[in-house]
């Protein structure tokens, strides 16, 4: 099942909040770009590790040890794993004379490295984020139409609709949904330790601080990093809390394959100074991108517990009078005896 939740828009015309219905006339979905989902925590984002290494560096380790032997599978113990391939190896300035820290402005190295390890992600954080939001939006899916969470947050407290469609139709095999992982193994990672930052297991390149008055960062991605995996992890994956009782299903595709651009035309917010990306900072985007999803490819419409019986009668009207509606099946969800939301046939 795949069910888009819609809530309430502001109608010029009635000079009130309707149900969002434009799509009965013209099929236009949104594909929102990474930066304005709601998730403001960890979409898009690394998961950061500091002074520990993350699932996918022990992975990474894995990998180099058997490039170095002729076992199929690693028999390395962990800890020695760690030593040998992700242990920053030689002794730092500030380890080997910790009074040259406070030339730097810092009391301890710790407070020096943490400083540092903050300033790193947010910067990799940032990039991400605007680089992905300038080249692909995301249509999100849930697996349920009878979610309270989903009725309650994204469909207007049950005041809106959710528009079910027909997963073996044309379009979803050309663009497939794929389920959002809210394990922690799945996310993308950024790890510190001691100087050196690791993504997805991959040392990052020429680490330094810039010269400058802001003390800005300069981090380069390492260069073969699998860049589809790291794409994947990003766009894929969230935090569980409170995340995964979204049952989330996406479909992601190239900016550049949406039919309307509306709103401001933007590039990505970026101080190339901060994180260095080659060729992928110059692209312009329009701030809302609609995609055409065939009429024929929804199911049903149903209307939410509390939705206003005026606008009920006015999508059962429109689906009634117009042809190419015909098709669409209009329900209704609403509470039943045991206090379980449950979808009904009108």
């Amino acid at each position: 099942m795949l069910v888009k939740y819609l809530g309430l828009v502001w109608d010029d015309k009635l000079k009130q909040n309707v149900p969002r219905t434009t799509f009965l006339n013209d099929g236009l979905f949104r594909f929102t770009q990474p930066k304005f989902l709601n998730d403001k925590g960890s979409e898009a984002r690394f998961d950061a590790y500091y002074d520990e290494y993350s699932a996918v560096d022990i992975e990474w380790a894995k990998t180099q040890y058997l490039k170095q032997s002729i076992d199929f599978e690693c028999t390395m113990a962990i800890d020695k794993l760690i030593a040998i391939f992700l242990e920053p190896t030689g002794c730092r300035f500030g380890d080997c004379m910790p009074w040259l820290v406070k030339e730097t402005g810092f009391e301890t190295m710790a407070e020096y490295d943490y400083n540092t390890f903050e300033k790193g992600v947010l910067a990799m954080n940032h990039a991400v984020i605007e680089l992905l939001s300038a080249h692909v939006g995301v249509f999100s899916l849930c697996k349920s139409d009878s979610s309270v969470y989903m009725w309650t947050h994204y469909a207007s407290e049950g005041k809106g609709i959710a528009v079910v469609f027909k997963e073996d139709h044309s379009f979803f095999k050309d663009y497939p949904a794929k389920g959002v992982s809210y394990n922690r193994e799945d996310r993308a990672t950024i790890s510190y330790q001691k100087g050196l930052f690791r993504i997805n297991g991959h040392p990052a390149e020429n680490f330094k601080v810039v010269k400058s008055d802001t003390g800005k960062l300069s981090i380069k991605l390492p260069r073969n990093i699998d860049w589809e995996e790291l794409t994947n992890r990003l766009i894929y994956s969230k935090d569980a809390n409170p995340w995964l009782v979204e049952e989330e299903m996406r479909i992601v595709l190239p900016l550049d394959c949406c039919d309307v651009g509306n709103g401001k035309i933007l590039t990505p917010e970026l101080d190339e100074s901060l994180v260095y990306i080659p060729n992928l900072t110059d692209k312009k985007y329009s701030e809302v991108c609609l995609k055409k999803i065939p009429l024929d490819a929804v199911e049903s419409i149903i209307v939410g517990f509390d939705t206003d019986p005026t606008y009920k009668q006015v999508i059962i009207d429109k689906l009634a009078s117009t042809a190419e509606l015909s098709h669409i099946n209009i329900k209704q969800v609403q509470y039943n005896v045991f206090n379980k939301l449950e979808v009904v046939d009108i």
